[in-house]
């Protein structure tokens, strides 16, 4: 119950701000993209291409790794968890580092210093791709595997 009125806030907080802001969200739900402006819309995945995956605890070194979709595979320049939208250097909570992109379907995969649950919950998992365009994944639980 907890964590859904914090979704609702954040849904509220995002559509007050997209509509200060006279954007209309782009009509996918999430936050997307215009140009290197990040504008918030609903706390959901932007991304239509499938292949997401949060990974709390990883088999190589027990922390988190992220696997982008394999769509944006040689595209994404920098993977970020952040604890609330729109992403900035204020709300970073950790900035992963590659670690490949020739494994489990040819998807980038971004590693973590500590577990997913360390990370807390209602976070958001950013993509910045190399065209300058964000993508986002917005994740209940951090202990919990999120694939989507």
């Amino acid at each position: 119950m907890k964590a859904n009125l914090k979704i609702m806030l954040a849904l509220a907080t995002a559509l007050t701000l997209a509509a200060f802001l006279g954007c209309s969200g782009g009509g996918g739900g999430g936050a997307t993209t215009t140009g290197t402006e990040f504008v918030p819309g609903t706390p959901s995945t932007t991304s239509t291409a499938r292949g997401f995956l949060w990974k709390p605890i990883s088999e190589s070194d027990g922390n988190l790794v992220v696997l982008f979709p394999a769509a944006y595979r040689g595209r994404v320049t920098r993977g970020t968890v952040y604890a609330v939208l729109p992403p900035s250097e204020e709300n970073v909570v950790e900035e992963g580092y590659f670690a490949g992109d020739t494994h489990n379907g040819m998807r980038p995969h971004y590693r973590f210093t500590r577990p997913g649950a360390a990370f807390g919950n209602d976070i958001f998992v950013v993509a910045r791709l190399s065209d300058g365009s964000f993508e986002s994944w917005y994740i209940p639980y951090g202990a919990d595997r999120t694939e989507m």
